[in-house]
C-alpha cells in the first residue's frame, strides 16, 4: 500500500526508495507536477511603476519589522518596468520603517536622479554602486536586496563557510560568496556582480548579504531563508567545540536539493504574509493609492451630507 506525501522536491504519489534523478523515465513528468499542492494565495504581481513602488515600500517596512535593518543604511531596489537602465531606491537619511511608495527615488545606472522622492533626492553612493552593478550584470535581477543583519553578517565572516546544517540551508538555493572590499567603489561593486554569477544569493564576507529576484517577493523570500539559515548556523556554532557537536546534512542530500525551485514557488505567498503583518503593525507605506481613496471617501461623505441637508429643506417647506 502506497502513502501520499508532500515534499518540496517530490509530488504526491508513492514514496520511492531513492530520489528521481535527471535522466530517469519519470523525471520530466515529476518536474511538471512538482509543487501542485503548494498554496496559491499570493500577492499580486505588480505591472506598473506605481504598484512596484507600493510593494517595495512594503518590503522596506517588512525588513524593519523583522529587525533586519541597520539604521539608515542598506538598500532594496527594483527596476522600473520597461526601463533597463532605471531603478527605484530609498532616500538616504530615513529608516526603513519610514519609507513610503512616494518617497522612493528614481535613478539610472549613471547615478542621475530622474525623479526625486517625497522625502528628498539624496541617495547613498554605496547603495547606487552596489545595486546598479547587479542590475546591469543580471537582466533577471529585477529586484536586489542588501542587508547587514547581524546573523547573516556573522555567517558571511565564518571561515567554515555556509554549512549544510538545516533544511533551511537547502531551501535557500545556490549561495556564492565575495571577499571583503570597500563597497563604495564602482570597481569593487562590479567584482561583487562577477562573484554572484548566476546565483541569487551572495554572502559578502565581513559585510552582509545580497539577494536578487525576478520579483520583489522572490528577492525578499531569499532574504528570509538565508537570514533564517544564518541564525541557525550562528546558534549551532556557539559551542567552542561546535564542529564536533553538529551533524551536517550528507552530500547526497545536498546535491539532491540543488536547483530547487522552492523559493520561486512559495515567494508570492510568503511575501503576502509579510505584507499583511506590515499592514497590521507598520501601515502607511502606500501614500499613492490610499490618499486618493481617502479623498473619494471624503467626497462621498460630503455628498451624503448635502443630500441630507436638501431633504431637511424639503421637509421644512
Amino acid at each position: 500500500m502506497s502513502r501520499v506525501f508532500l515534499n518540496i522536491n517530490q509530488t504526491a504519489g508513492p514514496i520511492e526508495s531513492s530520489p528521481l534523478v535527471e535522466g530517469d523515465a519519470n523525471y520530466e513528468r515529476r518536474e511538471e507536477k512538482k509543487y501542485k499542492f503548494n498554496p496559491t494565495q499570493g500577492i499580486k504581481t505588480p505591472t506598473t511603476e506605481a504598484e512596484l513602488r507600493v510593494q517595495l515600500a512594503a518590503a522596506y517596512r517588512a525588513v524593519a519589522r523583522l529587525g533586519w535593518d541597520d539604521g539608515i543604511q542598506n538598500h532594496l531596489t527594483v527596476r522600473v518596468p520597461g526601463e533597463r537602465n532605471q531603478f527605484l531606491i530609498n532616500s538616504y537619511g530615513h529608516g526603513f520603517e519610514e519609507v513610503t511608495a512616494a518617497s522612493l527615488v528614481k535613478i539610472d545606472h549613471e547615478g542621475n536622479v530622474l525623479e526625486e522622492g517625497s522625502m528628498g533626492s539624496t541617495v547613498n553612493f554605496a547603495g547606487f554602486a552596489i545595486h546598479s552593478a547587479i542590475h546591469q550584470a543580471r537582466e533577471d535581477a529585477i529586484c536586489v536586496m542588501h542587508t547587514h543583519e547581524k546573523n547573516v553578517t556573522a555567517l558571511a565572516s565564518m571561515k567554515c563557510g555556509f554549512l549544510p546544517l538545516s533544511q533551511t540551508h537547502l531551501l535557500a538555493g545556490e549561495v556564492t560568496s565575495h571577499p571583503y572590499g570597500p563597497a563604495a567603489t564602482v570597481p569593487e561593486c562590479r567584482e561583487m556582480a562577477t562573484s554572484m554569477g548566476n546565483s541569487d544569493i551572495l554572502l559578502l564576507k565581513n559585510h552582509g548579504v545580497l539577494t536578487t529576484g525576478r520579483t520583489i517577493a522572490e528577492a525578499f523570500t531569499r532574504l528570509w531563508y538565508i537570514t533564517r539559515a544564518a541564525e541557525i548556523q550562528v546558534q549551532a556554532m556557539a559551542s567552542p567545540h561546535a564542529m564536533e557537536a553538529v551533524e551536517l546534512i550528507d552530500d547526497e542530500t545536498v546535491e539532491y536539493y540543488k536547483g530547487t525551485k522552492f523559493i520561486k514557488i512559495v515567494a508570492d505567498s510568503e511575501f503576502a504574509h509579510q505584507v499583511r503583518l506590515v499592514d497590521r503593525d507598520l501601515p502607511g507605506y502606500d501614500d499613492i493609492n490610499k490618499p486618493a481613496k481617502n479623498k473619494m471617501k471624503q467626497e462621498k461623505k460630503k455628498k451624503k451630507k448635502k443630500g441630507k441637508k436638501k431633504k431637511k429643506m424639503k421637509n421644512k417647506n
